[in-house]
């Protein structure tokens, strides 16, 4: 499932990058823009944080266990 998807059904999504030596952050809620993307600090890492909050008027469970989240992992690199 794609970062579009995850953010059309959360609550909240929040997005951090870790590019060029700084981090840059943006938010968004049920699909919409929340904030500007702006610089938050600078960082050695590479890459990208995802925090997403599932939205309950969708989702009956919100909670995630390791189990699911292992499951789902090994199941997007096949």
């Amino acid at each position: 499932m794609g970062v579009s998807v995850v953010n059309a059904l959360s609550v909240r999504l929040d997005v951090e990058v870790y590019f060029d030596g700084l981090i840059y952050h943006q938010s968004y809620s049920r699909g919409a823009k929340t904030s500007e993307l702006t610089v938050i600090g600078k960082t050695r890492k590479r890459g990208t944080k995802v925090h997403f909050i599932p939205d309950p008027e969708i989702f009956t469970v919100t909670e995630f266990t390791d189990e699911i989240l292992i499951r789902a992992c090994v199941n997007s690199l096949f």
